[in-house]
């Protein structure tokens, strides 16, 4: 019982420190007064994105956008949302105050709910496969540890996105398959088959999540230990459950189209275009500078390379949930990388492989471990505490880089978009998220704020011209109150002292009683 409350209270302060700022972002904000409305009136009045005005490259398509509702998200996230709406409704109901700051009050209560929830599942989740991996508990947390912290995963935990509910699934997925192997229970086929289709019903994308996982009960029936009768029974509990489930989706989708459009068949989202270029879309997500999944995370490059030397050493369970995340990582990446205006802001980014990123630290991680293991039996066995501080210190450290240049890339950007803005009126390859430090840049290379009236953007697509004059998030240091060298010192004494944080929790966690 007291590691279970020692795990809570470092869930809670380890994540406090990314629990504010971004907690007022356009998603979480629209999917609340979705589910909201849902609560308090029973129907959604309110478009989530206004008129067809933000969507002027849809406005020949047909797509129905004088319909109640045109949010492009499907149901699973407006669900999502309903319980934790539903209760911060009541809990600020009789609150006498203005209605617009008791808004704003239950969003913030809304969203760190979400936030809290969802990170606690997650990092429960991932500290459950590392066990099945048989992982000892103080690895297993360390493992959690670094896959819920040392990723870009928590900066889209607090964007309120479909990842990370996706990243929960995936994970519940594998480990009731494994459990499914170890106890031959098929209690353990449905919670696999319930967690695919939730996933399913948060974004249709999800679709090779049951492949990979068929795919693994396919070869465990039919290449495992098992005898004929026990495969038949296997193979029914499987095609019972995945129908089930799968049709129970289709008729939550079609009833949710139904409730916005009118027709079963018309969702009333807006479809972007195929217009990236194949090879910029595979390569960017993973290598690129920019984003690349690699460089915003870089223990994956070690354990990468310490995971295909150790092989041979590794169980059937890992090499599966290994092969797993793979065919996960690579079929994520070819559905997405002709999409040229997703995965983050008009640019290639690696949005949407971040619900991989727990699953993939977890399992590499796993890797890692038996690697030293079978190399060094002795330290592991000798001073398991020592070599769990070790590797979770290297790897969070890793991420210090990582994280900076996650963090300040933007910035950057803008500094080249406002030391740009002296010579040329018109400034080719910039979005709205770079506009964000505009000014603050131009105030420190021009000594003047830029006018943004004066730079010709009416080459950007959709309303991204009203969205950079009205997004500017640190107007304060365009005022020269800050410098842009004690923002970035703050921001990486802020990772160390997370990394510190997390190291103490580790030593206290070990410290308690068997």
């Amino acid at each position: 019982m007291k590691r279970i409350l020692i795990l809570i209270v470092a869930i809670l302060m380890t994540s406090l420190w990314s629990s504010s700022g971004t907690f007022d972002s356009s998603d979480t904000i629209n999917r609340y007064r979705v589910a909201r409305q849902l609560v308090t009136e029973g129907q959604i009045i309110v478009s989530s994105y206004g008129d067809a005005e933000s969507f002027p490259m849809f406005k020949d398509k047909d797509t129905p956008y004088s319909s109640p509702y045109i949010a492009v998200w499907g149901p699973g996230q407006s669900l999502f949302f309903l319980p934790f709406v539903a209760v911060s409704h009541l809990a600020v109901k009789d609150i006498p105050t203005d209605p617009r700051q008791k808004e704003r009050f239950l969003i913030f209560l809304v969203s760190v709910s979400v936030f809290f929830v969802s990170l606690a599942l997650n990092f429960w989740l991932c500290m459950k496969l590392a066990l099945i991996l048989n992982m000892q508990p103080l690895i297993a947390y360390m493992l959690a540890v670094v896959a819920n912290f040392g990723t870009i995963y928590w900066s889209m935990l607090k964007e309120g996105q479909e990842e990370v509910q996706l990243s929960i699934f995936v994970i519940a997925a594998l480990c009731s398959f494994l459990n499914w192997k170890k106890f031959g229970d098929n209690k353990y086929i449905c919670f696999s088959a319930i967690s695919v289709a939730s996933a399913l019903l948060f974004r249709l994308t999800a679709l090779p999540f049951l492949l990979g996982i068929l795919g693994l009960y396919g070869a465990e029936i039919f290449y495992g230990s098992k005898s004929q009768l026990s495969q038949a029974k296997s193979l029914r509990s499987v095609f019972l459950a995945f129908g089930v489930s799968i049709f129970c989706v289709l008729i939550t989708i079609g009833s949710y189209n139904i409730f916005k459009t009118g027709n079963i068949l018309r969702s009333g989202n807006p479809l972007s275009e195929f217009s990236g270029d194949w090879l910029i879309g595979i390569f960017e997500p993973i290598l690129g500078l920019s984003r690349g999944v690699v460089w915003t995370n870089l223990w994956i490059l070690p354990c990468l390379a310490i995971t295909i030397y150790a092989w041979k050493y590794l169980t059937r369970n890992l090499k599966q949930s290994l092969l797993f995340t793979l065919f996960l990582f690579t079929s994520s990446i070819l559905i997405y990388c002709k999409y040229n205006d997703w995965a983050g802001g008009s640019s290639y980014g690696s949005r949407f492989q971040v619900h991989l990123l727990p699953l993939i630290a977890v399992t590499l991680g796993a890797a890692t471990v038996l690697f030293f293991r079978e190399h060094f039996p002795t330290m592991l066995r000798v001073t398991k505490y020592r070599l769990a501080t070790l590797i979770a210190s290297v790897l969070l450290l890793l991420q210090i880089p990582a994280i900076s240049l996650h963090m300040n890339l933007e910035i950057f950007q803008s500094y080249r978009l406002a030391n740009g803005v002296s010579k040329t009126p018109r400034i080719e390859n910039v979005n709205h998220v770079q506009m964000r430090y505009a000014n603050f840049f131009s105030k420190l290379i021009n000594d003047k704020v830029v006018n943004i009236s004066d730079i010709d953007l009416s080459h950007l697509a959709g309303n991204d011209w009203e969205r950079a004059t009205r997004w500017n998030y640190l107007p304060w240091l365009s005022e020269g109150r800050l410098s842009l060298t004690a923002v970035l010192w703050l921001r990486g004494l802020w990772v160390i002292i997370v990394i510190a944080s997390i190291w103490s929790w580790l030593w206290v966690f070990n410290k308690l009683p068997i």
